[in-house]
């Protein structure tokens, strides 16, 4: 007869842990916490953008180990495993590799400096992130130099091939005059693509001539007013209304009224420049480019000008200052301290 003191969950599961709690694994594998920082900047609102970038280093990264076959532990990284990590960026990585939407001739070898400095500086975050976590102690980075290289000179389009580009554009064709209307209010406004293919009819004030920038979609998620002219607006009120059969909020859409992506406006850039037999290489930033440089050569506010492009640092605005030689020389005939010394000289003499 069993005792009434026996127990009875003899041969019952045991439970000792919570169902639903999922272990956190510490790891100091490089690759791991650069997955967590991304995940906890997703967590912060980061921009979808910023996310993408932080995604693409992140590849890099995973590109090096395979190279090597050794894991990333920062624990163990000193900075001379960096130094060769920057030698690899420079010299081996291949640009675009296995990229199914990216042609041969696209996929070269070696990273731009800039690049390479671009993936350093989001280690240096991935560290200091590991160190707030208390998963490492220091950081080896603080010993790695930025890489040396001559700032590239930003590339601006004459007043003649924009000209000759938009002559090129069939108006009478729907995605050839939402390209071209796209493209002036890109030169107008000087707004990002990213910023302009997810505008909606409600973000325009055409009274006033201005659209509002959501800080959603601005590159340092503030948002701001942005102003364009009055031609630039008739041509986006008509493109509205050539849009009422979709259906839709969005200003530039594709042909069956979805919103319009980025990669495919880049790639009917490439495809109007070549029709027109233009040599230049065509991407969306151009008339970015060129819209701020042509505002400073006539003379605009370069703090005005950091208001419209949403720029958070002057010294990004200030790249634009690379002015043409025409249009210091214009300048410098008006200015010119010798003016004050000139237009005494040039009075009558007295006899």
């Amino acid at each position: 007869m069993q005792s009434v003191n026996a127990d009875k969950r003899k041969g019952r599961t045991k439970k000792n842990v919570r169902s639903g709690v999922i272990a956190r694994k510490t790891t100091t594998n490089l690759i791991d916490v650069f997955e967590r920082f991304i995940h906890a900047k997703k967590a912060a609102g980061r921009a979808q953008g910023t996310l993408e970038s932080y995604k693409s280093r992140l590849s890099i990264v995973r590109s090096y180990e395979a190279v090597t076959g050794e894991k990333m532990d920062m624990q163990k990284l000193t900075a001379e495993d960096f130094q060769d990590f920057i030698v690899y960026m420079l010299e081996d990585h291949i640009k675009f590799d296995k990229h199914r939407f990216k042609k041969k001739e696209h996929q070269t070898l070696g990273l731009s400096p800039r690049t390479a400095n671009d993936v350093i500086k989001n280690l240096r975050q991935v560290y200091a992130y590991a160190m707030d976590y208390e998963l490492i102690d220091s950081s080896p980075l603080d010993k790695v130099d930025a890489v040396k290289y001559t700032e590239k000179r930003i590339e601006i389009m004459s007043p003649d091939e924009v000209r000759h580009f938009f002559s090129s554009l069939d108006q009478r064709n729907f995605s050839e005059f939402r390209d071209y209307v796209l493209s002036t209010f890109l030169l107008d406004s000087m707004c990002r693509i990213n910023e302009a293919v997810n505008l909606r009819e409600q973000d325009f004030d055409f009274s006033q001539n201005f659209v509002r920038i959501s800080a959603e979609f601005a590159k340092n998620r503030k948002s701001r007013v942005v102003p364009f002219q009055r031609r630039t607006g008739k041509m986006l009120r008509e493109l509205i209304e050539e849009n009422r059969e979709f259906n839709t909020e969005y200003v530039f859409v594709a042909n069956y009224g979805e919103r319009l992506t980025t990669n495919h406006f880049r790639t009917q850039l490439r495809r109007y420049a070549e029709k027109a037999g233009m040599k230049r290489y065509f991407y969306p930033h151009l008339f970015r480019h060129t819209g701020a440089t042509w505002y400073l050569e006539a003379e605009g506010d370069i703090r005005r000008l950091q208001m419209i492009l949403g720029h958070a640092d002057l010294r990004m605005t200030e790249r634009y200052t690379h002015l043409t030689g025409r249009s210091i020389a214009k300048s410098h005939e008006r200015h010119s301290p010798m003016n004050q010394v000139i237009g005494k000289m040039n009075k009558p003499r007295k006899r």
